[in-house]
């Protein structure tokens, strides 16, 4: 059941979508060997629907992939979150994200003077995902998806020191670094909360 209470800002019954240019390229996950790896319906906007079923995901060769995604509004993030079926129902859970850093583009004069104020101030370093597409980014969150877990759908705060900075994101990118140990990585479902802007 779900339990999270909080708005998604990144699904496309809201009005998210995915952005091609900060998602690992289709040549990753539409030329694989596994036939669910060359399916039409292995897509990434799959990852930001409200499904949960078993292969419901978007799957990409290897343990490292990203996911970019334009939210519904702009937003004092606050939390992110992620899912993926319960270890009792998926024959391979080392299919599963581990670890996963979520990245916002920077926009706007007023946020470029908050993040070089917190950079300058070496409270954050300066960093981007793979797939940077010439934008400028903040890291707001690296976390660890444990599939040992009693809960498979797991939130998790971005950094305070970015929200008591009041910096807000329309765009934000999910970099998976390594999954538990498969071959591909298959992602259910990625969400994004917080406040919009007024």
């Amino acid at each position: 059941k779900d339990f999270t209470s909080r708005r998604d800002f990144a699904s496309l019954e809201g009005g998210g979508h995915v952005l091609p240019g900060l998602t690992t390229p289709p040549s990753k996950y539409q030329d694989g060997y596994w036939p669910f790896l060359r399916s039409p319906k292995n897509n990434p906007s799959i990852a930001l629907s409200k499904s949960l079923e078993m292969n419901a995901c978007w799957c990409f060769r290897g343990s490292s992939g990203q996911l970019g995604i334009a939210l519904a509004e702009v937003l004092l993030i606050t939390h992110v979150t992620l899912d993926h079926i319960p270890e009792d129902f998926t024959s391979n859970i080392n299919l599963a994200p581990r670890d996963i850093i979520f990245w916002g583009v920077i926009n706007g004069e007023e946020n470029s003077h908050k993040v070089q104020s917190l950079i300058d101030a070496s409270e954050i370093p300066p960093g981007a995902p793979a797939y940077a597409g010439g934008l400028s980014f903040i890291e707001l969150a690296h976390i660890h998806y444990d599939i040992h877990s009693t809960q498979y759908i797991q939130t998790f705060p971005i950094s305070q020191i970015i929200r008591n900075a009041g910096i807000h994101f329309g765009l934000v990118v999910a970099e998976f670094l390594g999954n538990w140990g498969g071959g591909s990585t298959c992602v259910y479902r990625v969400r994004v909360h917080g406040e919009p802007v007024p």
